[in-house]
């Protein structure tokens, strides 16, 4: 089996008033604003999902009042923080489909189609967390990319076969380069 993440429709976003805002906490490092969010596919499940959250004591106000704050910031100076994530996310799939786009040896999971960014509305290609390699051989990829120390997941681990490795791409820039070194490098013995 080979994993492709984007064949996964989400079709029912979890509603709450703060849908938008609790992303934030997590890009801008205001972590007293951590607020709950989830995507759910059954729209029943999300009705279930609300009512819980209402019967478990809500949503803690000052909590509310901070994301709102934040995100208002955010909207004011055109959301730079989201678009800076979204540009380096595209900027390091763009490395890795030139490192590893051709290759005879190991092959990129595809993006898949494109998507709208619900912030900007602008339409792109998907820049997911993780990436997808498989080993054309049908080698053990962890143990190949191990050896080549680039340290990744193992397929197996996620439900797919041990010919494919998931990579995190969310890094700091110099460890992602240092990993795109090690790939172009293994590459090279391809």
């Amino acid at each position: 089996r080979s994993p492709n993440p984007t064949k996964k429709s989400l079709t029912t976003y979890f509603q709450n008033t703060l849908n938008k805002k609790t992303i934030q906490s997590k890009i801008t490092g205001h972590a007293s604003s951590r607020i709950g969010w989830a995507f759910v596919k059954n729209a029943d499940m999300a009705a279930r999902l609300s009512g819980y959250v209402g019967a478990s004591g809500g949503l803690v106000r000052e909590s509310q009042l901070r994301a709102t704050t934040i995100l208002a910031s955010e909207r004011r100076r055109g959301y730079p923080v989201l678009t800076f994530a979204s540009e380096r996310m595209a900027s390091r799939w763009s490395a890795l489909e030139s490192v590893l786009g051709s290759s005879a040896c190991y092959s990129l999971q595809p993006r898949g189609g494109r998507a709208t960014d619900m912030w900007s509305g602008k339409t792109y290609a998907p820049s997911p967390a993780y990436a997808w390699i498989r080993c054309v051989s049908g080698n053990d990829c962890y143990q190949t990319m191990l050896s080549a120390g680039v340290r990744g997941r193992a397929g197996p681990k996620f439900g797919a076969n041990k010919d494919h490795v998931r990579l995190e791409l969310l890094m700091g820039e110099p460890d992602f380069q240092s990993m795109l070194d090690l790939l172009r490098k293994l590459q090279s013995k391809c």
